[in-house]
């Protein structure tokens, strides 16, 4: 995804709602670490199997794998402020703010849920918004949106809710779930 936006002329435009940012660089160290307590926890349960096989005399034809030191946390950790940098960040607007507010509160529209989280319908009031933009111009490729959070944006599995498939087809928005699922579409 990174190199088709960074291509000359890029393949494609990475957008990401108007909070994105902020949201990134507050969540991004807590969710580094957790990261590492669960590359730690791998580490420690790998040493555990080495050190049983090796007291039953039970031969291991790999190594001690060293998750921690493989140095995965700071690779996703720049992959995805890369990606974020990528990104055309939106500024936030008083008009898709209402709409989003108007899906959690009064027709309580997916993404929300009851009681739901207004930064998701934010996020998709100002994708929506764009492809409305968009779409009043000669431009003429696919548009996708992506988002891994199927509790609310999809039924079981990866189908949209009815709320979300049917603004999806207005703004001609192709719905994803997975970063390659996406690329595979922008490659199509």
């Amino acid at each position: 995804m990174i190199a088709l936006a960074a291509a000359n002329p890029p393949s494609c435009h990475l957008v990401v709602g108007s909070f994105v940012s902020g949201e990134w660089h507050k969540n991004a160290p807590t969710v580094r670490s957790e990261l590492e307590r669960r590359l730690n926890r791998m580490d420690e349960e790998a040493e555990l199997f080495h050190s049983l096989c090796g007291r039953l005399a039970i031969p291991v034809a790999f190594g001690r794998p060293r998750y921690v030191a493989s140095g995965f946390g700071s690779r996703l950790t720049d992959l995805s402020l890369q990606l974020l940098q990528s990104a055309v960040s939106l500024a936030a607007h008083p008009d898709t703010n209402g709409r989003a507010y108007e899906r959690v509160a009064i027709t309580q529209r997916r993404p929300c849920r009851k009681g739901g989280e207004l930064k998701d319908c934010t996020i998709f009031e100002e994708y929506l918004e764009v492809c409305q933009l968009l779409k009043a111009t000669p431009f003429a490729r696919k548009l996708i949106f992506c988002s891994s959070n199927t509790d609310d944006y999809c039924s079981p599995g990866v189908v949209p809710h009815a709320d979300v498939a049917d603004d999806c087809s207005a703004a001609g928005l192709l719905f994803t779930t997975t970063l390659p699922w996406a690329v595979s579409e922008l490659k199509t």
